[in-house]
């Protein structure tokens, strides 16, 4: 018997075609058509346990005999879309559900909605209808156990299912036009800070937190008084600045910075001199390899003699 979600997801796929709710009670079923039965099956449970499905027939045996009395299965599986309408009408009019006392159909006639596109206005008014307090989901989260499900069953689904986009990535031109839509997107209702502004005594402690006394860079010789406004010159990530001035490290991406009375910054590295890390073409190694007797000596080096716990 195939009537919860888990057993939809094992049993029944993401394929187009005709399914079948059948009442193992009295024997009465209802016939639908979807381009995702899975899905679709889906929501008609889902629905049916919030009592709002749109089916009256249907809510009701739901209601009287409980979930577990009904059972699904695909009739048929449909390759081409375009024929899904008419391959549910050949099972309408085969077994005929609409008529209440063989099943809870209540239009004799498949309808479909593929291809429907919504207008503008009407598109903007279900938006607003589901923005802020009437949405469902207004102010909830889901719990620990909510999360570990739709985890694994997201797994699970990679598992059977190959992702399109694996193993490749966006060209530049496509970072830059998503890059574009999330800074359009920031200056939007979208945005959960739009509109907002941060306390002035949190403004005040994230200033004095992050204040930095004036400091130049050794290679350039250029003064800073921000260590965006290095960044943004340096075209190298505020981070790594800040882990030089902070004393984490002693150099970023072949950089390193001094005070203005020309005391290093950062924390040398212990055994070593305190020089800067050379990155890609800086580094005199690059696009060098070692020999093979190289690498040989190299594993037989790191190499340890077998050992036991005591």
């Amino acid at each position: 018997m195939i009537n919860d979600n888990k057993k939809i997801y094992d049993t029944i796929q993401k394929n187009a075609g005709v399914y079948q709710i059948t009442n193992t009670i009295n024997g009465k079923f209802y016939i639908g058509s979807s381009i995702n039965c899975q899905a679709r099956l889906i929501d008609h449970f889902r629905k049916l346990r919030k009592n709002k499905h749109i089916n009256p027939h249907l809510q009701y045996a739901f209601n009287k005999y409980g979930e577990g009395v009904f059972e699904v299965e695909i009739l048929c599986c449909v390759l081409d879309k375009e024929q899904l309408c008419s391959t549910e009408q050949y099972f309408l009019d085969l077994y005929m559900p609409y008529n209440g006392e063989i099943g809870y159909n209540i239009l004799p006639n498949a309808k479909s909605c593929l291809g429907v596109k919504h207008s503008p206005r009407t598109r903007e008014l279900q938006s607003q209808r589901m923005l802020g307090e009437k949405n469902h989901f207004y102010g909830k989260t889901h719990n620990e156990r909510a999360k570990k499900l739709i985890s694994d069953a997201n797994k699970e689904w990679c598992k059977k299912n190959i992702n399109s986009f694996y193993g490749l990535h966006h060209s530049d031109k496509t970072k830059g036009l998503l890059r574009q839509i999330m800074i359009e997107r920031s200056k939007t209702i979208k945005n959960p800070m739009f509109g907002k502004k941060y306390p002035e005594d949190r403004l005040k402690r994230y200033r004095e937190r992050h204040k930095t006394e004036p400091f130049k860079c050794d290679q350039t010789g250029e003064i800073f008084h921000s260590t965006g406004e290095a960044a943004n010159k340096l075209k190298i990530p505020v981070m790594g600045i800040w882990s030089v001035i902070s004393g984490r490290t002693n150099a970023t991406k072949g950089y390193t910075f001094s005070k203005l009375d020309d005391t290093k910054l950062g924390k040398p590295l212990k055994g070593r001199k305190n020089r800067p890390r050379f990155f890609g073409k800086d580094n005199k190694n690059y696009g060098r390899k070692h020999s093979e007797e190289a690498i040989k000596n190299i594993r037989t080096a790191r190499q340890i003699p077998p050992f036991r716990c005591d």
